[in-house]
Formats: structure tokens, C-alpha cells, sequence
């Protein structure tokens, strides 16, 4: 995995394509699915949340 910092004000310049580029890059995912698996805490009232220790389906590594 790739340690890349990016800026909100970079990433929202950036075209999809961009993204799934450096995600897969990031990731070391070559054929660029970017599937993943991770847990979902219990959203209480919200309809909102965060995935947590979000790893790729492939081959379960750790994305940050």
C-alpha cells in the first residue's frame, strides 16, 4: 500500500476515474474492482455512518 495524502480541495478536482485510479494504486488493487468488506456500527437513530476495519474482499488487507 501506497501512504498518499490528498486534500479535500485536491480530491474534488480529481475526475471518477482519477479516484478509482488512486484508490487501486493506494490499495495495490490492479484490476480496479475496489471491493471491500468492513463493520458497520449501529447507526441508532441516523441513517448515516462509516464503514470500520474496511478491508479489500480479495485478499482481507487492512485499508486505511
Amino acid at each position: 500500500m501506497v501512504d498518499l495524502v490528498y486534500s479535500k480541495d485536491e480530491l474534488l478536482g480529481f475526475s471518477d476515474e482519477v479516484l478509482i485510479n488512486a484508490l487501486a494504486m493506494a490499495w495495490d488493487d490492479e484490476d480496479k474492482t475496489l471491493e471491500v468488506w468492513g463493520e458497520l456500527p449501529a447507526l441508532g437513530g441516523s441513517s448515516f455512518g462509516f464503514l470500520q476495519n474496511v478491508r479489500l474482499i480479495k485478499n482481507s488487507k487492512t485499508l486505511y
